[in-house]
């Protein structure tokens, strides 16, 4: 038993290094915004770590542009089809 909390500690720790280093090398931050993710991170380890990446992940998702709203189709029968 007391192998598997050491374990489990283990890998919480590497899983807290891992996320620092995520954080310390985004250059989209400053250096206070930071240094408070990796904090969040320590203090509540598996939460933190797991909402940081959660939001980077938002963060980095591409921006579709949206179609045109009024783009034309074929066939179509709007009033702007007459002439």
């Amino acid at each position: 038993m007391e192998n598997y909390a050491l374990a489990g500690l283990g890998l919480l720790i590497v899983f807290n290094i891992l996320i620092s280093l995520v954080i310390y090398k985004r250059n989209d931050f400053e250096t206070f915004q930071k240094v408070a993710q990796i904090v969040l991170v320590w203090l509540l380890p598996v939460i933190g770590g797991a909402g940081i990446l959660i939001f980077y992940k938002s963060i980095d998702k591409p921006i579709r542009k949206p179609e045109s709203f009024a783009k034309r189709t074929e066939g179509s029968s709007s009033w702007q089809d007459e002439p």
